[in-house]
């Protein structure tokens, strides 16, 4: 080191002795009011407040240097009360020197990353305050070491408004983070900007999606409910190369958006458009008709009528149209037609969608996945001579679906691996099913109709069965005995009342240790303090052990959480009262005119039901 570097170095130290860090500063304080505070401590030198390069803005701290330390020693001495400025407490710490040294990737040792690691928590660290104070600065920070290798790997985990923020450091931390806003390929902005002034705009969109300079792969901007209708302009000229792009909640799209996003984002083949409902089918249609690679397509909640389905490419395999009130039934017949390979469909309540449009389903002979919840009827699927690949059907919530709809499905649908017919309230037989050989799993919960003694049959004649929800239902302990031995790997009985330990203790008794099977008992009269000891002596082979959720093994889950829906369930059929106690008559009025007499025959009826469930469970 030379003499002058040497003299330098010394001198800097000395000013280091005379100069103290000012923290948490109020951002309407200036420089010469900095100043003037710190003169009742000694005489100052100078003061020095940082700056945002860029807008110019204060960013929270500064130094302010004495003519000697015994300035400092007062000022570091100070009192709480004595360090207000501008209602603001400041905080204050003894200078300590910065790294400015440039170093490459072959100036460090073999612990660089050790190092990176360091500089990685003090960059978060710095990031999870709202205001720079004297504990970030007066730790040792070596990040400023750092070449811009390393830097651009450290800025990788930080999200964008992080990234963003980085930009006001330094040039040279702007620099690190263009070049790392350059590397990006997707971009997630759900919640990013939630909670910070009016949330995520079109322009700070358009600020950002720039600086990637038309390499963006894929864009989540669900959520964001700020954005206007501009967005999908934005993206259609700056994101050329772009394949996902979810737009989902965005009420401020419009149809000449759309059409210059298909224009300008000819390769995407992910869109979700859900809940977008000022779309319209003359838009939709200039739409499809620029996407020749589209593959899947959601526009659940939309108000299209049908008549864009027949602009869709041939390589589209998945589409959602849930809550599509104004879809009609004959466009399914252009969407047959434009999409021969369509794999997955979801047309749930879609309330004009008739039972007329099963036919045309089933001319989709790629079909794998059917979502129809709040179906009306099936009509006539057997009378179609050409059977689909159907897999997977999901009728929940379909209360037009009857008996007769059973048949048809189980004739039409021989290979189904997956099956929900939960609150189909108008079935009361489900033996049809038993044909399903290949069915994995099925969903029978809250259907009131059914047996259960018939539906326990029609269960254990299934082979393939792995997964049986039967949530709410009257099975009882008994029926659930009858599931021993079975290829069951999960076992849904939440909220049925009178399955009790003697069910759960017969299957476990019984059951194979090299199969895994999880059980839900939630909601039942299952008694997890007593089953655990039962299980202990019962089942000694499993080795369970108790948590407070739920017994376990390494073979067997016993959850005692339960998985159903209370608005779901009848609570005049599905709650056992086991006695009257709460039944006392001070808590009603004497009046004669309080009970009105539509209501006497009523109130008999569910006293009787109750004591007719009582009388079964003892």
């Amino acid at each position: 080191m030379s003499s002058k570097s040497s003299s330098s170095l010394s001198e800097n130290n000395e000013n280091l002795k005379q100069k103290i860090f000012v923290g948490n500063i109020s951002y309407r304080v200036k420089r010469h009011q900095l100043q003037n505070f710190f003169q009742k401590f000694g005489k100052v030198k100078k003061a020095f407040i940082a700056h945002d390069h860029l807008k110019g803005w204060s960013k929270g701290f500064g130094f302010v240097e004495f003519q000697n330390t015994e300035g400092v020693d007062k000022a570091l001495n100070a009192t709480e009360e004595e360090l207000y400025l501008d209602q603001r407490l400041m905080r204050i710490s003894r200078a300590h020197p910065s790294w400015k040294d440039d170093l490459t990737v072959n100036d460090f040792p073999i612990g660089v990353f050790e190092i990176a690691g360091k500089a990685e928590e003090s960059c978060s660290s710095v990031l999870s305050s709202s205001s720079w104070d004297a504990d970030h600065v007066a730790e040792e920070c070596l990040i400023h070491r750092l070449p811009n290798e390393i830097l651009i790997e450290i800025f990788s985990f930080l999200n964008v408004r992080q990234l963003t923020r980085m930009e006001r450091v330094c040039k040279r931390w702007r620099e690190v983070a263009h070049t790392r806003f350059k590397l990006l390929r997707n971009l997630h902005f759900h919640d990013v900007f939630h909670t910070f002034g009016e949330g995520l705009t079109s322009r700070i969109l358009s600020s950002v999606i720039q600086k990637i300079q038309g390499q963006l792969v894929e864009l989540d901007l669900s959520g964001c409910n700020n954005l206007d209708f501009k967005t999908p302009v934005v993206i259609g000229h700056f994101c050329p190369n772009l394949e996902i792009l979810n737009l989902d909640g965005l009420r401020q799209v419009t149809d000449k958006g759309v059409t210059v996003l298909g224009q300008g984002c000819p390769r995407l083949v992910n869109l979700i458009l859900s809940g977008c409902y000022r779309l319209t089918d003359s838009g939709l249609s200039k739409l499809f008709s620029s996407l020749p690679c589209l593959r899947k397509l959601d526009m659940s909640s939309c108000s299209l009528v049908g008549r864009s389905l027949g602009r869709l490419s041939s390589s589209l395999q998945e589409l959602n149209l849930d809550d599509c009130k104004l879809l009609r039934p004959e466009s399914l017949g252009r969407l047959a037609a434009a999409c021969p390979q369509l794999r997955l469909l979801s047309i749930s309540r879609c309330s004009r969608l008739e039972g007329c449009c099963a036919p045309i389903i089933m001319t989709m002979l790629e079909l794998q996945v059917l979502r129809w919840r709040d179906c009306p009827f099936l009509a006539t699927l057997t009378a179609t001579p050409p059977q689909t690949a159907l897999l997977h059907l999901d009728l929940a919530e379909s209360r037009g679906v009857d008996d007769a709809d059973v048949v048809q499905v189980a004739a039409a649908f021989p290979n189904l691996r997956r099956l929900n017919l939960s609150l189909c309230r108008s079935i009361s037989d489900l033996t049809p099913l038993s044909s399903l050989v290949h069915l994995r799993e099925l969903d029978a919960s809250y259907m009131d109709q059914v047996d259960s003694a018939a539906l326990v049959d029609m269960a254990c004649a299934l082979p393939a069965l792995e997964r049986l929800s039967l949530i709410g239902c009257s099975v009882d302990s008994n029926d659930v005995a009858r599931f021993s031995g079975r290829p069951l790997r999960f076992l849904d009985l939440s909220h049925c009342p009178l399955v009790d330990n003697d069910g759960v203790l017969a299957l476990a008794r019984q059951h194979d240790p090299q199969r895994h099977l999880e059980i839900v008992v939630g909601g039942t009269a299952v008694d997890a303090e007593s089953l655990s000891k039962d299980l202990e002596i019962a089942a000694s082979h499993l080795q369970f052990q108790t948590y407070t959720n739920c017994i376990k093994s390494d073979a067997m889950l016993i959850s005692l959480v339960s998985n159903a829906v209370l608005s779901y369930l009848r609570f005049d059929q599905r709650f056992i009262i086991d006695d009257y106690d709460w039944w006392d008559e001070d808590d009603f009025e004497s009046d004669e005119d309080y009970w009105v007499d539509d209501d006497d025959d009523m109130i008999e009826q569910h006293l009787d039901l109750y004591d007719e469930e009582l009388e079964a469970c003892q």
